[in-house]
């Protein structure tokens, strides 16, 4: 006669369970994983660009650029995106050649006068030592330079951003995971 052995293994439904929710677990660790480490991001961005005002590399602080970073997480690409929709924002990032459009120059202002020069009909062009136009008002003093292009040198916020925090950012996705698959 044969013998049988019969085992009985209970909590089965329970690992059953648990392993056929990891899919849907670990989607979801790791839009947390994402949104952390957009954040931290967003975080460093901000600091990077507050500390270029400070030192004097981005000029006229009045929060826009800073107020502007923005985040977002697609969880289906599995990515996360931190960035500005502010029209100077590359130029800021990259650096670059600016050049009117319409006009034969661009103009600055350099003294009390605000806005566009077309508005104040009392100014009147002269000549600088330096070689670029001027537009003065009624005394002789200038209120704006007139160049017919402007260099802006790189003054990155987002690539030290990634460099400074990038790996934290990164592990937020694995600490996310980890605690989905911990065991």
């Amino acid at each position: 006669m044969a013998k049988s052995l019969d085992i009985v293994v209970t909590g089965l439904d329970k690992i059953i369970q648990k392993l056929a929710a990891y899919p849907t677990a670990a989607k979801a660790a790791i839009g947390r994983g994402l949104k952390a480490g957009a954040l931290v991001l967003v975080r460093e961005v901000k600091e990077t660009i507050y500390l270029g005002h400070a030192q004097g590399h981005l000029q006229g602080d009045k929060g826009l650029l800073r107020n502007s970073i923005t985040w977002r997480v697609d969880e289906g690409a599995s990515e996360a995106q931190v960035g500005t929709n502010v029209i100077y924002a590359p130029i800021h990032e990259f650096g670059g050649t600016i050049r009117p459009k319409g006009h034969p120059y661009l103009a600055i202002p350099i003294g009390t006068y605000k806005g566009w020069p077309r508005t104040h009909n009392d100014l009147h062009i002269i000549q600088s030592e330096g070689g670029n136009p001027l537009l003065a008002d009624p005394s002789g003093k200038p209120q704006y330079v007139l160049r017919r292009e402007v260099t802006i040198p790189p003054r990155p916020y987002l690539k030290p951003a990634i460099d400074n925090k990038g790996a934290e950012a990164a592990a937020q996705i694995t600490n996310a995971l980890y605690e989905v698959l911990r065991p």
